[in-house]
């Protein structure tokens, strides 16, 4: 009986050798390379290491014959419903290495059958030649220049894991390498929650993205497609299709919703959070070329020898974000649209990002994919969603290499940030692109490319907005609208929409620990600065800094309802209004003007003395001119004596006027 039963175990192990050489050689299309990670101490090539003790998996192909044409785009289904497959094959999750390295090569026939069903029923499909490759891979530590290394890349700490990992270029003997259809190469694009293994290794079975998805490059999309076909006027933004070149970029015009919008909200929210000393840019200010002593003294003094900057990425915890609540607050501030940092300049990535491995909020720290926690609380409200991110990182090799060479080579851009950007818009759909850190040539970051891209075959390309900040000499000269520099408040009317960024914080976008209570803007210096800002055609986009923990501080709080209740009783004189002939009063300082259908509305920064204000830039037209103030019923008493205007205020106590700060008189028939 003992010998019936070995030989059935032989003849069940040489039909599936037999199986998997019919997979090989029968093989037309559809190669799906799973591969373990090299041993350091491994001599043979193709030998894997299941020791998964010492390494991240790194599961990355590298195709021999590229002569071949690839399959299309099912593909990728094909792909998933493989994975799907082997766990069924296995009766068990494939779930570790040791699975993973168990079947390191299986060629699946396309159109000359299978000799397994199972597999055959759901991988099975027609495939046309196509130019499109695939990559099944882990992504490993931020050390490889090959995977998502593009990672700040500290001694130790969260981001270097245990040891450098490279990337296996094994086939197994029995394999026949001419049988291979497709090329892997590019980066990890998808994170499958099956197939996340117990050391954390991430698993990915993903195609490279081809020319015709709105995801690709921006340098192959228009080398490839060029914008030149005719587009169908349904919009007045869609009247023409967008090229890569500021004169064509810049002939957009501005979504009207922007305009009308008048004030944003900033949120700075990152690693940077966690040390909350100094401002956002603590990393820099400690490490950078010339650190700081303040914050070199208060690294040695608060934490041990050794620790990096990344070591913070566990403690930013957020176990106290409830976007729902932050989307209150932001509705009660009477904000129209809100910008979130979705990556600062240290790197790390508020989503989690397919080419920022283990430097994101999924993988390090929250655990939680903040962007899109807070887009889908946003989306809930009238208020628009948008995006900050920053073009370059300090500490990232890749974009410390290509400075080095002057910007004569691009691969931080076509690694790192150009798939960044097309993952924020594809993924959440921001109404606002807001970038930053774009330190190098436009022709660098191929910005242009990307703009020519969001215009024009985007999920929001009717509907985004963008800044200046898009490469050396854009800021003020290109771009959907100007931001200039931050806390740019001019004074006077511009020809080109432009923004205000600012911060409640004095001193810092980011939150700080080490705060005096006069460190933040009043309600009445607030007020000053958007009242100056929207009068001149400006829009403010008003700053706060949450706590690592995801609080916003009560002060922030105080600030933004304080605002709240203000545009409740003045927003008629805000929201969807124009910048008058006059932005300030011409006798009386602190008085500034707005127009809207036929009102002109002055804002009245202070209460005058003796309750007698005079106006010398309006000019009454008649019998019919009249001046009620935003929150009350009754008419104001005013006279004419030459040129100015003799306003009387009521005379209220603080508890029965409309607000208690910047008073708005709302002027009709006068021009």
């Amino acid at each position: 009986m003992r010998m019936l039963k070995r030989c059935r175990c032989l003849l069940i192990v040489g039909s599936v050798v037999l199986a998997a050489v019919l997979y090989v050689n029968l093989t037309d299309n559809n190669a799906v390379v799973l591969a373990g990670t090299k041993s350091e101490g491994s001599a043979k090539q193709g030998k894997v290491s299941s020791n998964i003790d010492d390494t991240e998996a790194v599961l990355k192909t590298k195709y021999k014959n590229h002569d071949k044409p690839e399959p299309d785009d099912r593909g990728l289904n094909q792909a998933n419903d493989f994975a799907e497959d082997l766990s069924g094959l296995f009766h068990r999750p494939i779930t570790n290495n040791k699975d993973l390295t168990d079947i390191l090569y299986i060629s699946i026939s396309n159109s000359k059958g299978t000799t397994d069903k199972k597999i055959s029923q759901k991988i099975h499909r027609e495939t046309k030649p196509a130019k499109k490759t695939y990559t099944a891979e882990t992504q490993s530590n931020v050390d490889k220049s090959k995977t998502s290394q593009n990672q700040m890349q500290p001694e130790s700490g969260v981001m270097s894991g245990k040891k450098s990992v490279q990337p296996i270029d094994v086939v197994p003997q029995h394999i026949n390498v001419n049988s291979v259809q497709s090329t892997a190469s590019s980066l990890r694009k998808s994170k499958p929650n099956s197939l996340i293994s117990k050391d954390n290794s991430r698993v990915s079975i993903k195609r490279v993205e081809t020319r015709q998805e709105k995801t690709n490059s921006a340098d192959a999309k228009f080398k490839d497609n060029p914008s030149t076909d005719p587009m169908k006027a349904e919009h007045h933004l869609r009247s023409k299709r967008y090229e890569p070149t500021w004169d064509s970029i810049d002939s957009r015009p501005l979504p009207a919703w922007f305009d009308e919008a008048k004030f944003g909200i900033f949120i700075h929210w990152g690693v940077f959070s966690v040390p909350s000393y100094i401002n956002e840019w603590f990393w820099w200010a400690w490490q950078g070329p010339t650190p700081n002593p303040a914050a070199v003294e208060f690294m040695k003094q608060n934490y041990p020898q050794g620790f990096t900057y990344p070591d913070f990425a566990n403690m930013f915890t957020t176990e106290f974000f409830d976007p729902n609540q932050w989307a209150e607050l932001f509705q009660d501030s009477g904000a129209k649209y809100i910008v979130l940092t979705s990556k600062h300049h240290e790197g790390f990535t508020n989503w989690p990002s397919n080419v920022s491995w283990n430097w994101n909020s999924m993988d390090v720290g929250p655990h939680r994919d903040l962007v899109g926690e807070l887009a889908n609380a946003i989306n809930k409200t009238s208020i628009k969603f948008g995006l900050y991110h920053s073009l370059f990182e300090w500490f990232n090799p890749l974009y410390l290499n290509d400075q080095a060479a002057n910007f004569s080579t691009r691969k931080y851009v076509t690694d790192k940030t150009m798939p960044e950007l097309y993952e924020i818009v594809n993924n959440y759909k921001p109404e606002v692109v807001w970038s930053d850190g774009d330190s190098g040539p436009v022709e660098y970051w191929n910005s242009t490319g990307f703009l020519a891209w969001l215009y024009n075959e985007s999920p929001v390309k009717d509907t985004v907005v963008t800044n200046d900040r898009w490469g050396n000499g854009c800021a003020c000269h290109h771009g959907g609208y100007y931001t200039c520099q931050d806390r740019y408040n001019p004074g006077k009317l511009q020809n080109h929409k432009w923004e205000n960024c600012m911060t409640i914080d004095r001193r810092s976008w980011g939150y700080r620990r080490d705060a005096l209570l006069d460190d933040y803007l009043t309600i009445e210096e607030i007020l000053r600065t958007f009242t100056s800002t929207i009068s001149c055609g400006g829009n403010m986009l008003m700053n706060v800094g949450p706590t690592k923990d995801g609080i916003i501080a009560p002060i922030f709080q105080e600030r933004l309802r304080q605002m709240g209740s203000w545009l409740k009783v003045n927003g008629e004189a805000v929201y969807s209004s124009k910048p008058w002939r006059s932005q300030n009063d011409s006798l009386t300082d602190g008085i500034w003007y707005t127009a809207k259908d036929k009102a002109v509305y002055a804002f009245v920064l202070s209460w005058p003395a003796n309750n007698l204000l005079q106006l010398g830039s309006p000019m009454s037209m008649g019998s019919d001119a009249k001046i009620s103030m935003l929150g009350m019923t009754t008419p104001l008493n005013f006279t004419v004596s030459g040129k100015v205007i003799h306003v009387n205020f009521p005379d209220a106590t603080i508890s029965e006027l409309p607000c208690q700060w910047a008073w708005v008189l709302k002027l009709e028939n006068f021009k």
